[in-house]
């Protein structure tokens, strides 16, 4: 409790310089409720990083909110019309102060919204036009072009001389690619984009098998990582594989028949003692990072909501807040390249 604590007197030292911009309310009101409106894949194949998302939200919420948060959960299914719904509903009929995001694609759709209303988004989200040139958007991980950089680098490290890339479309998807190869250009011996509910690999596959490459680097959606991994081992394809930080759920592996195992990817660190506290409460480390993420993203809802700044202020609040450590190690929040973001860490994992 005693980090909160500190993070509350430095909020209420941001309050004073802010008291100036008319973001304050005139007399700090002991019964404010911040309302925030959580939009999430809750149902269907991106179920497991929404209700993860959402766990450790509320986990910290339990922890730190004091009663003080007030949330509203939306099922968007991945689907960005409904996400697009979610956002209006929660906004025009709820009057919530704030919206949680999840992924690049839905978010890209209600970014503009939050940014015409001036409510505040938080986007889990790598793609970094979510919050480029926006004021009231800010993205809680590292972009994708950071990302992809990463999972470049560690290519090279391990030695691959030649990659095939392989992605379904998506704004998230395509910005790791375009991070990945900025880094390994002359490496990359093939590169094709699938559907995003695409399911047959094979015909594809028989065209990987010609190039012969060192390994195959793939960046899906939700359902498609283990049925490629599946049926590229059944053609008899062994060549390394990796991917990018959608690859974190554990269906992919039983998915895939163990085909994934040892497939290595890129996503926040996570703290130990979360990660033990995380699985004590709820059985498992499914997108363990994006509970990790929501976890600060709660901590810091709650130390907002016992301020008396309005929520036009509450980005000006954010960047003011210093640095945190926690669930995803230390962070904090920057703008660079007119894009606003959480400063995570990330590190090589495997599934």
């Amino acid at each position: 409790m005693m980090e909160l604590y500190r993070f509350i007197i430095r909020a209420a030292a941001l309050v004073l310089a802010l008291s100036n911009t008319g973001t304050t309310s005139a007399e700090p009101n002991p019964d404010r409720h911040l309302k925030v409106g959580f939009i999430a894949p809750l149902s269907g194949a991106a179920a497991a990083y929404g209700t993860s998302a959402k766990n450790g939200f509320n986990l910290a919420l339990a922890e730190f909110g004091g009663g003080k948060v007030d949330v509203i959960f939306e099922d968007d299914q991945y689907t960005p019309a409904k996400t697009v719904a979610a956002f209006k509903k929660l906004v025009q009929i709820d009057r919530v102060d704030l919206i949680v995001s999840i992924a690049s694609t839905p978010s890209n759709a209600i970014a503009p919204l939050a940014e015409a209303a001036k409510i505040p988004l938080i986007a889990w989200a790598n793609d970094p036009k979510v919050a480029r040139a926006r004021s009231f958007v800010v993205i809680s991980e590292q972009s994708a072009e950071v990302e992809g950089a990463k999972i470049a680098r560690e290519a090279l490290r391990r030695g691959y001389q030649s990659l095939a890339l392989v992605t379904s479309t998506g704004d998230y998807q395509s910005a790791v690619k375009d991070g990945l190869q900025k880094v390994v250009p002359t490496h990359v011996v093939f590169d094709e984009e699938m559907p995003a509910a695409e399911q047959y690999f094979r015909s594809l596959l028989g065209k990987i098998r010609a190039k012969n490459p060192s390994a195959i680097w793939i960046c899906f959606q939700p359902g498609q990582f283990g049925i490629f991994a599946k049926q590229a081992r059944e053609l008899g394809i062994n060549a390394p594989l990796f991917g990018c930080n959608a690859m974190q759920n554990s269906s992919e592996l039983r998915i895939s028949a163990g085909a994934l195992a040892g497939a290595w990817y890129v996503s926040p660190t996570v703290d130990e003692d979360f990660k033990k506290k995380y699985l004590t409460r709820f059985g498992n480390d499914d997108v363990i990072a994006g509970a990790a993420v929501h976890y600060e993203v709660g901590k810091l809802l709650a130390a907002f909501a016992h301020t008396a700044v309005q929520r036009q202020g509450f980005m000006p609040w954010l960047f003011h807040s210093g640095e945190h450590r926690g669930a995803v190690g230390l962070f904090t929040v920057k703008r660079e390249n007119e894009v606003q973001y959480f400063d995570i860490q990330v590190a090589v994992k495997e599934l």
